[in-house]
């Protein structure tokens, strides 16, 4: 609700709060040692800071180094052995300060290839000795080499002993932390505002705002948008505009926001033909605008996932490089609820600034809110922009509306956006957004954020036949491997499955059914869960203990023994569960020598899989096609496709002659598919099994206000035969081959047994 009066209030109680909250916590905060890492020789180890001896013995170090601005740094760094994830830490007395709200923020930056990325922690340790407070970034990870203004908001739990907070580092990232700080807040206990229906003149209001903010944010290219704090703008705007009883004071109220953050911008109630005319601007000769390589996390450019970014670019007139058009480069918008726009895409700039400038002051974005608060799960207002923000990326941004079809995706934002409105929790919420996200049908769009489950099922299982089975069981979780699971928890499994696949992103019905198994295996709260299950033909009710999430990936099907001649001559590998290469080169001599060889890829495969590629190629080879969407206008409007990185391939000696089978399943996605393609192209085999994912394609990833992120396929993937899109489609095998339920309580890999036939009958 917006409120003038109400809003007023806030700010006065605010700044009262904050001013006592001040003056009583003054003297409790801790405050961290050598916090711009002034203090020590460059190249030693900062003091007041370490590396927990966990992370030093694999080789992570934290040095002092010179910032390119002339100052000091840390930098966390790996120096041989096996990538793994590094940390750096220093710990504080906490004592007299618990219950209070604090901020930790620091400058953080990150160096490295792809997958490379930084992130702060912060954990509270308690007296009681039960969890503190924690965060560690997990959903807004910081990938770009530029410094990065970062923070984690919390409270200390009443009973807090001591505060640590560090550096994350992932693997192969060289990560730079400077300026820590901690911070005290006032309380966010009433900052947040809690679950409300968003209906009628509201909801067209919101729906109208969320429209315009997408196109603004990545396609307008002023002073206001490329500085703005987004996660507070979106927040702010939709809360803003709620209230306003009718279309032209809505059109009225958008155009006040948009004032500062993007002044050439015009919004107008009625009909397209009431446009009014274009604010006259000087032609200076220079223009800018943003260029979206898929989209990335700022506007300078810094890759995002490798090969994705958003670029403010300028350009004069007739250069030869022409990413720009000269204005009038705009699109209009019917926003809805009585309401267009126009939104410039170019516009004229002098001395690297875009014109015009902001009109007035920059508005109030936290609109009363404590100093420090940041968008939360648990806030109504945040929950609309991150879904605002999740459609705008999927509207902008997906490269296979062509291929799935809309599926009314302009319908799906208001709908959304009621449902979020009343969310009670995190868990609504995610349901919520993903039903909407689902539609979309594809394999990478993963949502994080909110309250995870840190407990299993003690038990892997896959739908088979529209049935539920056990495929792997914990040592004495009372299933066993060809058990049906019938009940969960008291509701039948298929209604489970039901409302579970309508929730999951999917580009084949079989990959959306494994990704439900996660869901379904991750869902209960309780340390139990009680089953009914079909055993040999007759029904049983057990009890299970659920186990932890890592040891429930940690299961296994039965699988033979890597190099293990499983027929006559015949030799298999696995290379499945991120094998590397250096696992399999002991084995080369046995593949080649066997008169038949089975490669396993029913998973996701390590880097052992592209180079057993090249050891059965003949002649050089190729990946398929990768096109990267260049957008410059919202809706997709004239996007373009650039084919860069694919895989070049040479053969590597010794060759293996023998014959080959691939095994593959739904289960093989993204990179196993790139791989599996290059088999079906080159015909390196039989292909055994059946479909893969049928997604492929370098993720792209965003954050969601609220502390969500978000990742979907951002580039278009082209199969061999330079027509063929690679999304649902997959890797179709030359021998189909599904498991049954009987063969799995019988110990039989159906699969594997049908490419031992193939191969010892030839075909």
């Amino acid at each position: 609700m917006k409120g003038r009066n109400a809003m007023i209030l806030r700010t006065l109680f605010g700044m009262l709060s904050a001013a006592c909250l001040a003056a009583s916590l003054a003297a409790a905060g801790p405050t961290p040692t050598n916090p711009g890492f002034e203090s020590g020789e460059i190249g030693s180890t900062p003091s007041g800071w370490a590396v927990p001896s966990a992370y030093a013995d694999r080789g992570w170090e934290a040095t002092i180094v010179e910032d390119s601005g002339g100052g000091r740094a840390c930098r966390l760094t790996q120096s041989g052995g096996t990538p793994s994830v590094g940390a750096m830490m220093q710990s504080l007395d906490a004592g007299g300060f618990g219950g209070h709200w604090f901020e930790i923020r620091a400058r953080v930056r990150v160096e490295g290839g792809e997958g490379c990325g930084a992130r702060l922690w912060c954990r509270i340790d308690r007296a009681s000795g039960q969890p503190g407070f924690f965060d560690n970034m997990g959903d807004r990870i910081v990938t770009s080499d530029r410094w990065e203004e970062v923070s984690i908001l919390g409270r200390a739990d009443d009973d807090a002993t001591s505060i640590s907070f560090g550096l994350i580092a992932m693997p192969g990232s060289a990560a730079y932390i400077d300026d820590v700080r901690i911070l005290e807040r006032e309380s966010m206990e009433d900052a947040n505002e809690g679950p409300a229906p968003l209906a009628g003149r509201g909801l067209e209001n919101v729906v109208a705002a969320g429209r315009l903010l997408g196109a603004v944010r990545w396609f307008h290219p002023s002073e206001g948008v490329v500085g703005a704090d987004w996660d507070l703008v979106e927040v702010h705007v939709l809360r803003e505009v709620e209230d306003e009883a009718d279309a032209p004071a809505l059109a009225a109220e958008l155009a006040r926001l948009m004032a500062w953050l993007a002044p050439s911008v015009q919004v107008w109630a009625g009909d397209e033909g009431d446009a009014p005319a274009r604010i006259g601007l000087e032609e200076t000769g220079e223009l800018v605008g943003i260029v979206n390589r898929g989209v990335g996390s700022d506007y300078a450019g810094t890759p995002s996932s490798y090969v994705y970014s958003t670029q403010r670019v300028f350009e004069r007139v007739g250069s030869q490089d022409r990413r720009l058009e000269a204005p009038p480069f705009e699109t209009v918008m019917e926003l809805g609820g009585g309401v267009w726009a126009r939104v410039p895409h170019v516009l004229w700039a002098g001395d690297g600034v875009a014109l015009p400038g902001p009109t007035g002051a920059e508005p109030d974005w936290l609109a009363g809110r404590p100093e420090g608060w940041r968008p939360s799960t648990n806030d109504r207002a945040s929950r609309l922009a991150a879904v605002v923000r999740a459609w705008n990326i999927f509207q902008h941004f997906y490269p296979y509306w062509d291929v799935v079809g809309t599926r009314d995706w302009a319908g799906q934002l208001g709908g959304t956006l009621a449902a979020a409105a009343s969310s009670a929790d995190d868990v609504a919420f995610h349901a919520v957004l993903s039903e909407m996200l689902a539609r979309a049908e594809d394999g990478h769009m993963w949502l994080v954020g909110g309250r995870r489950g840190t407990s299993a099922l003690p038990f892997k299982s896959r739908w088979i036949d529209g049935e539920l089975v056990v495929v792997a069981a914990a040592p004495g979780s009372g299933v066993l491997a060809g058990d049906v699971v019938l009940v969960l928890d008291g509701e039948r499994i298929d209604e489970i499955g039901g409302r579970v696949l309508a929730r999951t992103g999917a580009s084949t019905d079989a990959f959306g059914r494994e990704r439900s198994v996660l869901t379904i295996s991750t869902m209960g709260k309780n340390s139990e869960s009680a089953l009914e299950i079909r055993r040999e033909g007759g029904r049983e009710q057990v009890v299970v203990r659920r186990i932890g999430i890592q040891n429930w990936f940690a299961l296994k099907e039965a699988r033979p023994a890597q190099g293990e001649e499983v027929a006559p001559g015949i030799v298999y590998v696995d290379l499945a569960g991120g094998v590397a290469w250096e696992d399999i080169e002991p084995l080369l001599g046995a593949l080649v020598e066997a008169e038949g060889v089975i490669i396993d890829v029913r998973g996701y495969p390590g880097s052992a899989a592209s180079t057993m590629i090249q050891h059965c190629l003949a002649s050089p080879g190729r990946s398929a096609i990768w096109q990267i969407p260049v957008y410059t206008a919202p809706d997709q409007r004239g996007v373009e496709y650039v084919e860069e990185g694919r895989w070049d391939m040479e053969p590597l000696a010794p060759r293996i002659e023998g014959r080959v089978a691939w095994l593959t399943d739904e289960r093989a996605l993204s990179y196993a598919e790139s791989c599996m393609a290059i088999v079906e192209a080159y015909g390196l085999g039989e292909i055994v099994g059946s479909r893969t994912a049928g997604t492929n394609g370098n993720v792209n990833r965003v954050s969601l206000s609220g502390g969500w992120s978000l990742s979907w396929t951002g580039m278009r993937v082209v199969k061999h035969d330079g027509q063929t899109v690679h999304q649902g489609v997959g890797v179709e095998p030359t021998i189909a081959v599904e498991p049954t339920v009987e063969g799995i309580a019988a110990g039989h890999d159906e699969v594997l047994e049908r490419a031992i036939e193939a191969l010892q009958s030839g075909g």
